[in-house]
């Protein structure tokens, strides 16, 4: 199943999950992107839209922005 197909709370245990399984830290994930971890955990869990931050995080698991985050969720207003 797709992650943009889950709710909010579902899709945050899913990308944790897969964090954790790859061995990938939101510390290093926010290294790559030159945030701070706080901002990568707050868009890994919904309350900041960071499109930069959304991307770093595909990119270390390896998958699509769009297989992450739907439609809906992009046409919001922006963050970082």
């Amino acid at each position: 199943m797709l992650m943009c197909r889950m709710n909010k709370k579902d899709r945050r245990w899913a990308i944790r999950t897969r964090l954790l399984r790859h061995e990938i830290s939101q510390a290093a994930i926010a290294l790559q992107a030159g945030v701070t971890q706080g901002a990568v955990s707050r868009v890994i869990g919904g309350s900041l839209d960071a499109p930069k931050i959304r991307r770093a995080i595909a990119d270390a698991l390896r998958l699509k922005y769009e297989a992450i985050w739907p439609r809906e969720d992009n046409n919001r207003k922006k963050g970082a």
